[in-house]
């Protein structure tokens, strides 16, 4: 039988069984959250850590974090915002 975990520094995702995982959608015109985790313009550091700490609390293994916006209207935008980024992936480090 294959090894079906992932590795990444000192973390490991065991795939031999389902996981759970959550969305957190860090564009500000996400269809699934209507923005909920922006404040103006900005992306609210309070609320999106208060996001995903409450996916994980709840039992999510894995957090992906959305960056492109794929709205009809819009084309496709890329936030790539690296600040954004950081600020979600220093808590999950």
């Amino acid at each position: 039988m294959p090894d079906l975990r992932l590795r990444c520094r000192d973390k490991v995702l065991d795939l031999s069984y389902p996981a759970i995982m959550g969305i957190v959608n860090l564009t500000p015109d996400s269809f699934s959250d209507g923005g909920q985790l922006y404040a103006g313009n900005r992306l609210n550091q309070s609320k999106t850590l208060a996001a995903i700490e409450k996916m994980l609390n709840n039992g999510a293994d894995i957090i992906d974090l959305g960056g492109e916006s794929t709205r009809r209207d819009q084309g496709r935008q890329k936030y790539q915002s690296n600040k954004n980024l950081n600020v979600s992936c220093q808590y999950l480090s």
